[in-house]
């Protein structure tokens, strides 16, 4: 029946909740799908069926993803990995292929292991073929990944990775993906302070809180002042007026 069919996803309805709620509020654990929504992630888990138990770890990864844990993403990509999309929605094999690879990524900026380089590779690969079949949504999301694709795994220099970084978020702003864009911004941000160019770093930092802001995501804005304390404060900046070609 309706009633039913709307019972059978209450799971997947509070798993989202319980992501965006993560994603809203400031907490100490926001990659932990836990709080008002799902008291206990472990009682929660038990007694769910493979296809609620795929998309409570894919709320998992969506949060480990846009809270840059790359180490809790870890286990959550490889799952997916495993896994596959099957018959899951495209949007749902999309996102997972972009969370992968960008775990992939930042994995192999801090271990360099050709492992995971591979992998990037291969769902960056993967992602592109999708937008060369005609599927220009995804289009998004390669851009972003090719900005981080240069950037960290293949070392390409600063000036050539900013404007694949400024490309990344316009063609998320001008396609409504105004959430990935602060995204972009964010992660543009911490390229830059990971190559001591911190007042570039805060330029991409203020675009992303005010990003975020406008999404309502005062979560991501707390993550982004807490993890990033340094240079938010010692280099005020304006960034109501800037352009996007500012000098790195």
């Amino acid at each position: 029946s309706l009633s039913e069919g709307s019972n059978y996803h209450l799971p997947i309805i509070r798993a989202m909740r319980q992501m965006l709620l993560n994603m809203a509020r400031p907490s100490n654990k926001p990659t932990l799908l836990q709080g008002d929504e799902i008291k206990n992630l472990e009682s929660f888990l038990l007694g769910l069926d493979r296809f609620l138990l795929d998309a409570t770890r894919f709320m998992s990864l969506h949060l480990c993803g846009f809270f840059c844990d790359w180490e809790q993403a870890k286990e959550l990509a490889l799952y997916s990995e495993r896994h596959g999309s099957g018959s899951k929605p495209s949007y749902y094999a999309t996102i997972s292929e972009f969370w992968r690879a960008l775990t992939w990524i930042n994995l192999y900026e801090r271990r360099a292991s050709y492992k995971w380089k591979s992998r990037a590779v291969n769902s960056v690969k993967q992602l592109q073929s999708e937008v060369d079949k005609g599927l220009m949504n995804r289009s998004v999301f390669v851009f972003i990944l090719q900005a981080e694709l240069n950037g960290r795994v293949n070392q390409r220099p600063p000036e050539e990775v900013q404007l694949l970084y400024n490309q990344a978020i316009m063609e998320a702003e001008g396609t409504g993906w105004n959430h990935f864009a602060a995204f972009t911004n964010e992660r543009a941000g911490d390229y830059f302070a990971g190559k001591a160019r911190f007042t570039t770093a805060q330029i991409y930092f203020q675009r992303a809180i005010r990003g975020y802001t406008e999404w309502r995501a005062m979560g991501k804005v707390a993550h982004i002042s807490s993890v990033y304390q340094g240079i938010m404060t010692n280099i005020p900046v304006d960034t109501r007026n800037l352009s996007m070609d500012f000098s790195i």
